[in-house]
């Protein structure tokens, strides 16, 4: 018996998943931390605004992958999803408001630098996976839809970035626009990606 509590002490605990903020929204997000091992971030209501909601868990070094999908369909050309910084408003939308990229008809990013222009197939498409690399050391986002990364990018070699000079604390994060009914799913558990996170790179909350 002494033994087994042994073991058990050794054994390794579950590590916790972090998902969209319960604080770090616009008033007309809801979230679900409860969904399976997935975390959702409803839009509901808020009129001809932008309304956006950042992850629990911000990075500022490492190389890190993390996922969203896109679960509940809603108007495809009022609602991003990307990455932003602390200085970033909550009443823009993503790669609307300083310090944020996001993609929806085409890509948008401001004060960063928008490294690659055009429209990605598929990034608002109802349960499709977009996925997302960051290089925090060399400053730089990459794009890609259901394992394929767009503009022939390659995490690992450091080419065909989609944005570049990224600085400070970043999340990721989703917006929606006129009380556009998205659900956007965040994934930043190992246990829970689809994609194949690339070599160097670690899951945005680990495990």
């Amino acid at each position: 018996m002494a033994g087994a509590s042994f073991m058990a002490l050794l054994a390794p605990k579950p590590v916790p998943y972090v998902g969209w903020s319960t604080t770090d929204k616009s008033a007309s997000y809801v979230i679900s931390t409860g969904v399976g091992a997935d975390s959702d971030a409803v839009s509901v209501g808020g009129g001809a605004v932008w309304a956006s909601v950042r992850c629990a868990l911000g990075r500022s070094t490492g190389k890190f992958y993390w996922e969203e999908v896109v679960i509940v369909a809603g108007t495809a050309d009022e609602w991003t999803s990307g990455m932003a910084n602390s200085t970033y408003s909550l009443s823009a939308g993503c790669g609307f408001g300083a310090s944020s990229a996001g993609m929806r008809a085409d890509n948008n990013v401001h004060t960063w630098t928008k490294s690659q222009a055009g429209l990605v197939s598929g990034n608002n498409t109802l349960n499709n996976v977009i996925n997302y690399a960051v290089d925090l050391t060399a400053g730089r986002l990459y794009y890609g839809v259901n394992g394929t990364w767009a503009f022939s990018g390659d995490p690992v070699a450091g080419t065909g970035f989609w944005v570049s000079g990224i600085s400070g604390t970043v999340y990721p994060t989703a917006s929606s626009y006129n009380g556009n009914a998205r659900k956007v799913r965040l994934r930043t558990l190992s246990s829970q990606m689809t994609g194949t996170i690339p070599s160097g790179y670690t899951a945005w909350a680990g495990g």
